[in-house]
């Protein structure tokens, strides 16, 4: 098993479609996870997205349906070459290699302004948002998981993606 971590831009995605695509690995993610909750609940995936952002007590309840998830997935595909691209992994799967990716905010801004172009938001506003999602992702993810997911020292590799393309990686 390998888990990927670290903030939106830093390269996650494309790092495990590249070890899908070259090396085999199943992929397991945040957003599949949500969507499979999200349909045992019988809601779509958005409305289970605004359950993980409202008030605690709440979020606590279906992150702990996400971590059990995460927990089935490493039982079913315990001898499989699996990627868990999803942030409680790092925590929860204890026989893996755990990767964190960073990368420079301004650098992260800049790969995400593709993204958010058709919001018509300028790089100082995508930073803005980066920033207060870091905040309240972190502080979601400290009660979840009784760790800051984004301190290296969780963390078997560290690598900082902001001037590496994908091969690099």
């Amino acid at each position: 098993f390998i888990t990927l971590n670290g903030m939106p831009g830093t390269g996650k995605t494309a790092l495990a479609l590249a070890l899908q695509e070259e090396e085999g690995y199943e992929i397991v993610s945040d957003y599949d996870l949500h969507r499979s909750i999200a349909g045992k609940l019988k809601i779509d995936t958005e409305e289970f997205m605004d359950l993980l952002s409202s008030n605690t007590q709440v979020q606590k309840r279906y992150d702990k349906m996400i971590n059990r998830a995460i927990r089935e997935k490493e039982s079913e595909l315990t001898g499989k070459k699996v990627v868990f691209n999803t942030r409680a992994s790092f925590s929860l799967i204890k026989n893996a290699v755990h990767v964190l990716l960073t990368a420079e905010e301004d650098i992260i801004a800049d790969r995400l302004y593709e993204r958010y172009r058709n919001l018509s938001l300028g790089h100082t506003e995508i930073k803005e948002r980066i920033l207060k999602y870091i905040q309240k992702e972190t502080s979601r993810f400290s009660r979840q998981l009784n760790a800051d997911f984004l301190n290296p020292v969780h963390y078997n590799i560290v690598v900082d993606t902001s001037l590496l393309t994908l091969s690099d990686v």
